[in-house]
């Protein structure tokens, strides 16, 4: 990276064309601020709509991205959950009945299936993976270990990589599980293939989602399955909160996608879309957390809103996928390694959006 500005004692490469088309983009919103955690910096939001992709303008050096992440959530441990309890019997009953994992009440899963709204949530717990008993899972960006500890307790054989050294610490002593500290592109796991690589919320951090695919598919055993969980640019949420929307949160997300956009990067990296949609689960928590940056300028501030608010515009926003719209708050995307003629050239693909 050539660092050529530097944004209140940050340094940064300014970003103003479209990471896929190259064409310059006038600015969406100029001026935002870390409305969660406080990093420094002023920043800016660039979108190229005809590509699906918005990003960050400037983009922070490498060496300074540590200090973006001071105090971060992935920083906390989770609590496991309370076995005995009615919504984990309903949870591991609905994760036996739809992705085959032991255990679990058949009854409390057929009960769950047929109420929608539950099923996204209780699937996405297991990100959508179907049992394996035994297989290889890697978590990249795991943090403190939250979801590979629940996905140990399902019958895989986990490992983390998660390039903060304080959250990787936490899910070492805490969880006891084994979590190296670094990056995708780094050494680590390259001769050691997976069954499953997941990257939940992960891929809006990273400058350079193609890269980062490659990488991922490079780690996946043969069959091996990627699943990539990241926020939805069409969204409901970004649509009603505009600069308000919490998933812009400069400065750590790099880069934000669309289903289109996803995909492309997904093939041209060589991999084998199996399903590609958005899901509606995590928009109560957008809404809540987008209406206290509208109304106080950040997240954190209690009382902003009631809650069945939320709970209706969530209900709102998954109606409209199941209709066939892309306005989910999420993007979930399902994969495998293509075969060796899988991959392409990206500028081939643009013309697939």
């Amino acid at each position: 990276m050539a660092i050529t500005s530097e944004n209140e004692g940050l340094r940064c490469e300014p970003r103003p064309a479209c990471p896929l088309c190259g064409a310059g983009r006038d600015p969406l919103f100029t001026g935002l601020r870390d409305r969660i955690y406080s990093a420094p910096g002023a920043w800016s939001i660039r979108e190229c709509v005809p590509c699906g992709v918005a990003w960050l303008d400037p983009l922070p050096a490498p060496e300074d991205v540590p200090r973006l992440y001071a105090g971060y959530h992935t920083h906390a441990a989770v609590p496991p959950r309370d076995p005995r309890s009615l919504r984990e019997r309903i949870r591991r009953g609905y994760l036996r009945v739809a992705l085959g994992y032991p255990g679990g009440n058949v009854g409390f899963g057929a009960l769950a299936a047929c109420v929608p709204a539950l099923k996204d949530v209780i699937a996405g717990s297991a990100l959508w993976l179907p049992a394996r008993q035994g297989g290889r899972l890697l978590d990249v960006g795991c943090g403190s270990g939250t979801l590979i500890r629940a996905m140990r307790e399902l019958g895989w054989v986990v490992q983390g990589l998660e390039p903060d050294a304080e959250a990787a610490k936490v899910a070492r002593e805490v969880h006891g599980l084994e979590v190296h500290v670094g990056t995708l592109d780094g050494p680590e796991f390259r001769d050691t293939p997976f069954d499953a690589l997941t990257a939940h919320h992960v891929i809006e951090h990273v400058p350079d989602p193609a890269a980062f695919l490659r990488e991922a598919a490079a780690r996946l055993a043969p069959g091996g399955k990627l699943v990539v969980v990241t926020p939805n640019l069409r969204s409901l949420g970004r649509r009603r909160f505009g600069a308000a929307w919490v998933h812009w949160d400069p400065p750590r997300h790099f880069m934000l996608l669309t289903r289109a956009s996803l995909r492309i990067f997904a093939e041209t990296a060589g991999l084998r879309v199996l399903e590609l949609r958005t899901t509606g689960r995590a928009a109560r928590l957008a809404w809540a957390q987008s209406r206290a940056i509208e109304r106080e300028g950040r997240t954190g501030v209690e009382g902003i809103g009631p809650r069945w608010k939320g709970l209706a515009f969530q209900a709102w926003e998954q109606g409209r996928r199941w209709i066939g719209a892309d306005s989910g708050e999420e993007l979930i995307l399902r994969a495998e390694k293509a075969d060796a003629g899988g991959a392409g050239r990206m500028d081939a693909r643009i013309s697939r959006r």
